[in-house]
């Protein structure tokens, strides 16, 4: 739909047997994007939750959130925490388009 081949996969429930992956990184060619901290916990926290999870962070760390809610407290709560994390010096990136 982009143009683009992905790089990255990340499965909906987040795990993989030896079977997918066999099939994601040998015959797809992608890396599996997991994550460290689950930031809404499938976007069903408080916003005072997300940012309590949010401010668990570590260099090197991916944190998941929903955006597929928007009427959860997600963005309210990242809002927050990206602020006071921005203040502590932390630097936010993507993951590379190429491997």
């Amino acid at each position: 739909l982009t143009g683009k081949r992905p790089a990255w996969y990340r499965s909906g429930a987040a795990y993989y047997d030896a079977g997918a992956l066999k099939i994601i990184g040998t015959e797809l060619k992608l890396r599996i994007a997991g994550f460290a901290v689950s930031a809404d916990e499938g976007a069903t926290l408080t916003a005072d939750g997300v940012y309590e999870n949010m401010l668990k962070a570590q260099p090197g760390f991916i944190m998941l959130a929903h955006a597929n809610r928007p009427e959860s407290d997600t963005a309210e709560g990242l809002k927050r925490a990206v602020t006071e994390l921005l203040k502590k010096g932390y630097v936010f990136r993507k993951l590379p388009d190429k491997i």
